[in-house]
């Protein structure tokens, strides 16, 4: 069981959404690794080393922007267990999606993330 892979999440509204894509590639001195939408194209999602930007409208972001990053794991289940043994709370049990499956918690020092099991990334 292990912690593969951080991205630190953050949100802006459309406009700004191809400029803050700009600003991170050539702080990390890359190109975005992945673009998809999801909520049914509501919110557009870019990652780009470390960061992933999230762009919509005020209130499609409503709710998702209290998730402050993002934790790739190898074995979702077991940090499930795991998390609510050490004091974690469950705000949205496991869903899927094209990046795999999610589980958001609020971990004890109140960080909320969203704990990602994939097999794209």
């Amino acid at each position: 069981m292990r912690i593969l892979g951080k991205k630190v999440r953050t949100y802006v509204e459309r406009p700004k959404f191809e400029q803050v894509i700009s600003f991170y590639e050539k702080l990390h001195n890359t190109s975005s690794e992945l673009r998809f939408d999801i909520h049914e194209g509501c919110i557009n999602v870019a990652i780009v080393g470390d960061i992933m930007i999230f762009s919509g409208t005020a209130e499609a972001l409503a709710e998702i922007r209290h998730i402050q990053a993002t934790f790739l794991v190898d074995a979702l289940d077991d940090f499930l267990l795991l998390l609510i043994a050490r004091g974690g709370e469950v705000l949205r049990v496991t869903y899927n999606d094209r990046l795999g499956r999610h589980l958001w918690m609020r971990n004890p020092d109140d960080l909320v993330v969203d704990y990602l099991e994939s097999g794209i990334w």
